[in-house]
């Protein structure tokens, strides 16, 4: 049930994406034309089309997913949903994990519109300061916040469908959205606090250094002030630990906050 599930939320969600991409493709071939006739106006107007198309597909995904989470569960489409012989858990799982794909694709294209817009504007020196802050260590650095974001649009999902679902709850269904938003933002809050005490006091953590990346035993916190504020671009990198608290307690929020939102949807939540 739960793969019928995903071939219903994923055909209801990706369908306006493709615009966007279309839209970015269009911006960077005829960028590319404008840059071979050398006509530096039309250029940069196709290198701004680019990049406000590349910011605006994350937010257009984001926005999907809440919608469609809303509308599915809660709104006109919530009967027939919550009436389905399937079990609460496989309904929110599915609209999780429909998400999670579209914050992929949707993240994937704003960096493929900047990477881009800096191969139309030639931002060969910008990309030269950034070898220069972080030489050899650049890519190990990469994946490090890679990760990181991967496992913070989790936690995001989670505290949104949270979110949503106890704003549609008795006492505040009636004005669920403005709730929704309010909590939202309460536990936004609340998870950053808790991201920063992670990332910070959790001893566990990274090295970078030319030979790759090293696990640590140690606090972010304790290797700032081994390091002190003298250190600066390369040797700053690798004198501090790069704490990997927050991406434990990013996983622990989405987890956490997504059983609450089905354990909200099976005794509490109603439909508008």
């Amino acid at each position: 049930m739960l793969r019928k599930l995903l071939k219903y939320d994923f055909r209801s969600s990706f369908s306006i994406m493709g615009i966007f991409y279309l839209v970015m493709a269009g911006a960077f071939l005829l960028g590319l034309l404008f840059k071979q006739l050398k006509v530096q106006q039309l250029l940069g107007g196709m290198a701004a089309v680019l990049m406000i198309a590349g910011i605006s597909v994350i937010f257009a995904a984001l926005a999907i997913a809440v919608v469609r989470f809303h509308k599915n569960l809660y709104g006109a489409e919530g009967y027939l949903m919550q009436t389905l012989p399937v079990g609460k858990g496989s309904l929110i799982l599915s609209k999780a994990i429909t998400a999670y794909a579209l914050l992929l694709v949707g993240g994937a294209g704003t960096i493929l519109a900047i990477a881009g817009f800096l191969y139309l504007i030639e931002g060969e020196s910008l990309m030269e300061l950034v070898k220069l802050l972080f030489g050899d260590l650049f890519l190990p650095v990469l994946v490090y916040v890679i990760v990181m974001a991967l496992v913070q649009m989790a936690a995001v999902i989670g505290e949104i469908f949270a979110a949503v679902t106890l704003a549609n709850t008795r006492p505040f269904i009636k004005n669920n959205i403005l709730f929704a938003v309010v909590f939202f933002f309460a536990g936004n809050m609340l998870v950053s606090l808790l991201e920063m005490a992670g990332l910070f006091f959790i001893p566990l953590g990274l090295r970078f250094s030319e030979q790759g990346a090293a696990l640590t035993f140690e606090t972010t916190l304790s290797s700032l002030m081994e390091a002190g504020m003298g250190t600066n671009g390369m040797e700053a990198i690798t004198a501090v630990s790069f704490g990997m608290g927050s991406i434990l307690v990013d996983a622990a929020v989405a987890v956490g906050f997504l059983f609450l939102a089905k354990w909200i949807m099976t005794r509490k939540a109603s439909v508008k």
